[in-house]
């Protein structure tokens, strides 16, 4: 070993991996695709199934992490940094070996202390260009999903509304329209490379700011324009629900229930009962319209998603999947973790034969 190998730590050589991304992503997963700043694939074991929920950043803020949003949170493979990619793909998860590996890739492993010091120097500069580029991204994805949010429509007799009609939620039956909830006919869907109609819903933070938006592309080809009413479906695309922005935390305020008053400022000893997904949260209200909901936007951030400290216990909605799946961990993972900020948690799940709430409130047995 070279004098002075030894100064360089890990952390330094993963910067330097990550800076490197956009050649060694297509290296490391050859049946993926290129997808406007990142490279994707299905999962760690880049099998071609037609989904793509692990996504590389290649183009823009945190070049090098990657995250499989299809994977249990918490686990080796849910995300990381490129060299515990090169670990996973090559080595089995072997750290060591991918490290020495990667030492040989970036020429390092015979060289002499005043290139050690540059390396080191240049791995710094790496990670201060990632951090500002990362911030710069999340401030340039905030503007963005203010303006889609901004320029929506309330839901009130909008495809929006029909299409959760035809999921058995009916707003006229509930007294109101949740405010979280819009409509815009001109969403960017990138798979169809246009513009599609979809409902749009506000991702917020405890303080009440907008972090993101979540989109449900819809199928309005049953929609009577002029009358303003007909059947809406979801849209037959791959990714029909998609969000933007950086949600870490936050939530879908859906139903106010009981108490009307903000999130942040609910009476306390409020129960908060939180779904994954819109349709499921909703359909608990049509069953509990006196009940405080929020949908979690994604399985994975349920066990961080943050409510205020004057609440009750966290009633997390559930579904009947196949046990040791991973939504079934990913759902435990959820339950440590609010236990963990010192929650009390309560789990509820719909009767044997119904994959959710919304199939037990259609009537639709597994």
């Amino acid at each position: 070993m070279a004098r002075g190998q030894a100064d360089i730590s890990v952390r330094e050589i993963a910067a330097m991996l990550n800076e490197r991304a956009a050649t060694l992503a297509p290296r490391l997963l050859p049946h993926g695709r290129r997808a406007g700043g990142f490279w994707e694939t299905s999962s760690i074991d880049d099998v071609k199934t037609g989904k793509y929920s692990l996504k590389v950043n290649v183009g823009r803020g945190r070049i090098g992490l990657w995250t499989d949003f299809g994977a249990d949170q918490g686990s080796a493979d849910y995300s990381g940094d490129m060299l515990s990619l090169v670990a996973l793909r090559e080595y089995g998860g072997d750290l060591g070996k991918a490290i020495a590996w990667a030492k040989s890739f970036l020429g390092l492993d015979d060289a002499d202390p005043a290139r050690i010091e540059r390396v080191r120097r240049e791995a710094r500069e790496a990670d201060a260009k990632a951090d500002a580029a990362a911030e710069a991204e999340k401030a340039k994805m905030r503007s963005r999903a203010y303006a889609l949010w901004r320029g929506a429509i309330g839901l009130h007799r909008t495809p929006a509304e029909a299409y959760l009609r035809g999921r058995g939620i009916d707003f006229a039956q509930l007294g109101r329209v949740p405010g979280a909830l819009r409509y815009r006919p001109d969403v960017w869907c990138r798979e169809r490379g246009g513009k599609f109609p979809a409902m749009v819903a506000c991702i917020m933070a405890l303080d009440g700011s907008l972090m993101g938006v979540h989109r449900t592309y819809l199928d309005i080809s049953g929609w009577d324009h002029a009358a303003r009413q007909g059947v809406v479906t979801k849209a037959a695309v791959a990714d029909a629900k998609l969000s933007m922005g950086y949600y870490q935390g936050g939530c879908i305020p859906l139903w106010k229930g009981a108490c009307r008053k903000t999130l942040r400022e609910i009476d306390a000893g409020t129960p908060i009962y939180i779904s994954e997904g819109i349709e499921d949260g909703l359909s608990v209200a049509m069953a509990k319209p006196d009940a405080r909901i929020v949908a979690g936007v994604a399985l994975a951030n349920i066990g961080g998603l943050v409510v205020p400290e004057q609440a009750g216990p966290v009633v997390l909605i559930g579904q009947n999947d196949p046990l040791n799946s991973k939504a079934v961990n990913a759902l435990e993972r959820a339950v440590a973790r609010q236990q963990e900020a010192g929650r009390k948690v309560q789990l509820m799940f719909p009767p044997d034969g119904y994959k959710d709430f919304n199939d037990l409130l259609m009537g639709k047995r597994k």
